[in-house]
């Protein structure tokens, strides 16, 4: 019995207590990214949590097979002239080169299924590093609580989920490194430490600072905050020498940054965004950083005199005139810069079209969500952000690493309330607010506790306050429960959630690629709404018009999309789509994804309500339109089932794009000529085509047929004959599949009388 109690009290030693929690840890933030397990995970392949890693996974996929190359020039954007992607190739290649050696990895299903597990395994890294900053400048406590916050807090593992293989995941690990070593050199404020400690810490920011541009471009605005903190830290100091010090610090890291950033950076240029701009890895960065260390490398040898940093008031004064004239010599120096800059901002505002439609540069609170998306994310501490921000920045106001967090945390905040995009690093701050928060009120209400049962009652209390502010964001997570239930009870799982819209499309484009003209034997592309661009270039493999790049690769085609499907005539619609050579359409409810609203005799509303057929739409508020004619260029390929039971459309369709047979036939002049075939999709309900056509003076009529009678889609069969009528009179016609293919002319039935 004693030998048991003295077991047992080494397994529950500090020690043990101290590495069991990060094991703890690990494993709760893997749980809850992998949530979502029986959605990316199915019988028919790997789905993934969003659209870009869909392009990551192309890059990927590349790198490894013509490794240590990568996709710098991608033929299937922007169809026929090509483009450079826009996202920096560091977060693909690094990855393509820590798998390649790996068993089976050439398959395409081997690497999704690897791929799909890195940003859960990352995602839980992070939180270990938000732990380690609780620990070394705050307490245990504190950092139990802000690592456990981060752990199912949907704001960080909204990114690092299972199968969301994009860079932001990335992101933010580095983020959280770049801040825990700003905030370990702001608080080395001791002249009796060693210069090779201070000079560590400097170097490892500047390596943070280059790794977070070279993975995301807009990672410059967390630095710009960084930055802005080591402006008022010069200025702050309480001592010259202090503040010479701090200058030449901070001089080094940015040295660091521009020479870890200059290989990959200077140099580029892009058709759009030229060799300057900030928004893609241009001149810009290497000189930014380059600057930024002249600035402070100036200041750090100016304040060797006395006059110049003996108060505050002249080291402002001498920061501000170094900044200016450096900023102005630049702009004057390199024209261009002005420019890029207010592209940068302009993206940042959302001032371009495509930036305002995408969902993450929405704000947090906005859009029909309102509320929802920021308790969904954060909880109800998100609105306690101002005061805690307020309260710890008082209360710490003796601690310049705190106060760099709280500051870092605002400006973050400020952002993400702009666009929720940056709520993934926000959230590292976030969380640790939180913590500090929880503690100080504790230390602030403790002396007041003078029974063990109030200490007890209070932290009950306190508990289910917690609990209580992040229902919403644990009721996020509800909608992968049920495929949990379902795998336990051994039942089949379906996707959930986003994952089903992902798996529609990446089915239709499985359909593409198998059901297609390869593209080595036919040069064409295929049209569908921007966002599904990257699912149909790596499963389809087939180039495309538009893609979730946007207008930041092909502004042309971008807008040519959109006039496809605005358009009110059909071959007014195919003629904005001629340069491009497309051949197929994928419609779903989004149209091009970028309109304000379509006409209901658009295309888009012909092919997505009446699938090219003769009949009416819906006006607005419901009101039906006059008859529309039917569509004698686009026939159905493809459907997939509704999104929901109750939804009376597929969620998406294949249009085929074919010169369609012309029947041609005599009636009496003026006479009605009805012309209808039975469409049988394999999935969905069966619909009639039905065409028009009315004899001329002459009494020839002549009606553009897109169907043939002759199998045309494993997935669309049509009736062995099409059916004419006049009056009650009615005939059989068979189209060939060659006489739709190439624009021939078939004879149809005389009803003249």
């Amino acid at each position: 019995m004693a030998s048991d109690c003295i077991a047992e009290s080494r397994w529950w030693s500090p020690m043990s207590f101290r590495v069991a929690t990060p094991v703890l840890l690990f494993l709760a933030a893997m749980g809850v990214r992998l949530l979502s397990w029986h959605s990316v995970f199915q019988q028919s392949g790997v789905y993934f949590n969003g659209n870009d890693p869909y392009y990551h996974l192309r890059r990927i996929r590349y790198t490894i097979d013509h490794f240590p190359k990568v996709l710098e020039f991608d033929p299937l954007i922007n169809f026929p002239n090509g483009a450079q992607a826009i996202w920096p190739p560091t977060f693909d290649w690094l990855i393509a080169a820590a798998f390649r050696l790996l068993p089976g990895i050439d398959q395409p299903e081997q690497l999704e299924r690897f791929a799909a597990l890195i940003p859960p395994i990352v995602g839980a890294g992070t939180v270990l590093i938000v732990y380690s900053m609780g620990l070394r400048f705050f307490s245990r406590p504190v950092a139990i609580m802000a690592a456990l916050l981060m752990a199912f807090l949907p704001a960080h593992s909204f990114y690092s989920r299972l199968g969301a293989l994009d860079h932001h995941f990335l992101v933010a690990t580095v983020v959280a490194v770049m801040l825990m070593l700003a905030m370990a050199l702001f608080r080395d404020e001791s002249a009796s430490e060693e210069g090779r400690r201070r000079l560590g810490l400097s170097v490892g920011l500047g390596l943070s600072f280059g790794a977070a541009v070279l993975i995301w471009p807009g990672s410059l605005l967390q630095v710009g905050v960084l930055q802005v903190a080591m402006v008022v830290r010069l200025v702050a100091s309480t001592q010259a020498e202090a503040a010479r010090v701090w200058a030449l610090r901070f001089a080094v890291v940015h040295g660091v940054a521009c020479v870890m950033v200059y290989p990959l950076s200077a140099g580029n240029e892009w058709a759009l965004w030229g060799t300057m701009s900030p928004v893609v890895l241009t001149n810009f960065q290497p000189l930014y950083f380059f600057v930024a260390m002249v600035c402070f490398g100036a200041l750090g040898l100016m304040w060797q005199i006395p006059w110049g940093a003996r108060t505050r008031l002249t080291r402002m004064a001498t920061a501000a005139v170094v900044g200016l004239v450096v900023l102005v010599s630049l702009l004057l120096a390199i024209p261009e810069l002005s420019a890029a800059i207010t592209d940068a901002f302009s993206w940042f505002a959302k001032d371009e079209e495509f930036q305002s439609v995408v969902n993450e540069s929405g704000p947090l609170f906005g859009g029909s969500a309102v509320s929802a998306r920021a308790l969904a994310f954060f909880g109800w501490f998100v609105y306690a952000v101002p005061v805690s921000v307020v309260y710890l920045g008082w209360r710490y106001r003796g601690r310049q690493e705190v106060l760099l967090l709280v500051g870092w945390g605002l400006a973050l905040f400020l952002a993400t309330l702009v666009q929720w995009r940056f709520m993934n690093s926000f959230s590292i701050a976030y969380c640790l607010l939180i913590g500090i928060t929880l503690e100080s009120i504790y230390h602030a209400m403790r002396p007041r506790l003078t029974g063990r049962f109030q200490i007890q009652g209070a932290v009950a209390v306190a508990l289910v306050f917690v609990l209580m502010a992040f229902t919403p964001s644990v009721k996020s997570y509800g909608l992968h429960f049920e495929n949990v239930r379902r795998s336990l009870r051994g039942e089949t799982t379906t996707p959930r959630g986003t994952l089903l819209r992902t798996r529609f499309i990446a089915e239709a484009a499985r359909f593409l690629r198998e059901n297609s003209p390869p593209p080595e034997l036919a040069q064409y592309s295929v049209l569908g709404p921007w966002g599904d661009g990257h699912i149909l270039k790596y499963v389809a493999e087939r180039a495309i018009v538009q893609d979730n790049f946007g207008d930041d690769v092909a502004p042309e085609n971008f807008a040519r999309a959109e006039e496809y499907f605005a358009a009110r005539d059909e071959t007014v619609g195919l003629d904005f789509l001629a340069p491009m050579a497309t051949r197929y359409v994928l419609v779903r409810s989004t149209g091009s994804g970028h309109s304000h609203g379509y006409d209901p005799d658009s295309l888009y509303r012909r092919l997505y309500r009446l699938k090219g057929s003769r009949g009416r739409s819906l006006g607005p508020r419901g009101r039906p339109i006059p008859v529309v004619a039917a569509l004698g260029r686009h026939r159905l390929i493809y459907q997939s089932t509704p999104l929901r039971k109750s939804d009376p459309n597929p969620f998406c369709m294949l249009f085929e794009i074919v010169d369609g047979a012309t029947l041609v036939g005599h009636a009496d002049p003026g006479a009605s000529v009805r012309v209808s075939l039975m469409i049988s999709p394999r999935r969905g309900k069966r619909f009639t085509y039905s065409a028009k056509a009315v004899a001329d003076a002459a009494g020839e009529y002549r009606i553009r047929l897109p169907y043939s009678n002759e199998p045309f889609s494993p997935d669309v069969q049509a009736g062995d004959h099409y059916t004419v009528r006049v009056g009650k009179e009615s005939a059989a016609v068979i189209v060939s599949e060659s006489d739709v293919l190439n624009g021939l002319e078939v004879a149809g039935p005389p009803f003249a009388q």
